[in-house]
């Protein structure tokens, strides 16, 4: 077999990854660890052959396995999906029953939160309906790991919210899945890269798209959005996504708490009145700098609090005023979260970044903005019309860093 320097053995094995799983692997990361745990011949094989083993790619997903997960992971935006998204979903679906699907489950944890949050949804609303919760990962002892649906009490450090407990049982270090619950779930081996010959009420894809490269983050967006009934709804990750949409997806926002998408295919448009709920936020006070530079303004013309006190937006800009730009960042981003469309946060954090050397954070949140722009025309003039536009975001718009 012709053998392979290092540099081509690299570029070949990161080029077959990323077309079999939408993983972009780096020389200096993710690639130590392949040499480590993989004979040479094994890689050689793969990237002159384009072909191996089951056996051998299992071995490198458990390898690159990057999952870290627990039950009740970010419980701002599943609170949101069961306190306002699914019930005004509820209200108007005709066939009283639930499909849900979490795309990249890792080891189970989230798909039995779902089943668990769906399981006091019903009894909550009174509501007589089946469902049922499906789980795929690539990864295979993931998915043995979530079949048997006993973890350890590091799975449950989060808050858990009313009732969610009584689903649990908890002895000896030990937490087990009811069983009312896990008849709930199914769980089966699967590429996010390949479509599913399955429609579902709910699709719930979160930290997954966050290591993949852009192409294979709009395949798998398609995919997803191809498996979601009409009016079906699609969570994702904070900030995972800011590629173009597929057609049929429209994006919402539940205000102050998180944003998600609706297969809008065949919707009536009386049916959702308000395609975007935004909290209301005062004009921001324009930089004294051309862009990229944001300078702090001086702290005796730091304006008073208005309306929307502590808003991550109000708060971000008084850390910016303060000098505080580590919070600063942390705010606006957290903002960008409750509002994907906040301009005023993307550009203050490109402006950031820009200033401090970060030229590649800076372009990324430049971009994030100009492709929220792109898939939705009439941004600017709804925001120019509300007075929440500043000049200079024309300009950070439409020059490329």
């Amino acid at each position: 077999m012709k053998k392979l320097d290092e540099l081509s053995l690299f570029t070949g094995f990161q080029k077959i990854l990323l077309n079999r799983t939408g993983i972009m692997i780096h020389q200096d990361e993710k690639w130590p660890l392949i040499l480590t745990n993989l004979r040479k011949n094994e890689i050689e094989n793969i990237v002159l052959t384009q072909d191996s083993t089951d056996l051998v790619w299992k071995r490198i997903y458990e390898i690159l396995n990057i999952s870290e997960t627990y039950f009740f992971r970010d419980p701002n935006q599943l609170t949101a999906v069961f306190e306002n998204i699914l019930p005004d979903y509820w209200k108007r679906k005709a066939k009283k029953n639930l499909s849900i699907w979490s795309a990249g489950c890792s080891k189970g944890e989230e798909v039995y939160t779902l089943a668990i949050l769906t399981e006091i949804f019903k009894k909550t609303h009174y509501a007589d309906f089946n469902f049922s919760v499906l789980g795929t990962d690539l990864q295979e002892s993931s998915i043995d790991f979530a079949k048997k649906g006993i973890y350890t009490q590091y799975s449950v450090r989060a808050g858990l919210p009313p009732l969610f407990e009584n689903y649990l049982i908890q002895s000896n270090g030990e937490v087990q899945i009811q069983s009312q619950i896990k008849d709930r779930v199914q769980f089966r081996l699967g590429n996010l890269l390949n479509p599913i010959l399955q429609s579902f009420d709910l699709i719930v894809c979160r930290n997954v798209l966050i290591y993949l490269d852009s192409d294979s983050k709009s395949k798998i967006v398609q995919n997803l959005a191809n498996a979601l009934e009409p009016n079906g709804i699609l969570i994702l990750g904070h900030s995972e996504y800011t590629g173009p949409l597929p057609r049929n997806l429209t994006l919402h926002a539940v205000a102050n708490k998180t944003s998600y998408y609706v297969n809008s295919t065949n919707i009536d448009a009386t049916v959702i009145k308000e395609p975007v709920q935004k909290s209301k936020q005062p004009s921001i006070v324009p930089p004294q700098t051309n862009f990229p530079k944001s300078a702090p303004l001086p702290k005796n013309q730091v304006p008073k609090k208005k309306e929307n006190e502590g808003s991550p937006l109000i708060q971000a800009r008084e850390k910016k005023w303060a000098g505080e730009f580590e919070s600063m960042v942390r705010l606006y981003e957290e903002a960008i979260y409750l509002d994907p469309t906040a301009i005023e946060a993307y550009y203050e954090l490109a402006s950031y970044y820009w200033e401090t050397g970060n030229r590649e954070k800076a372009r990324k949140s430049q971009a994030q903005a100009q492709s929220l722009f792109k898939n939705d025309l009439t941004l600017s003039e709804t925001l120019k019309d509300r007075g929440e536009w500043s000049t200079a975001w024309d300009e950070f718009l439409c020059h490329d860093l």
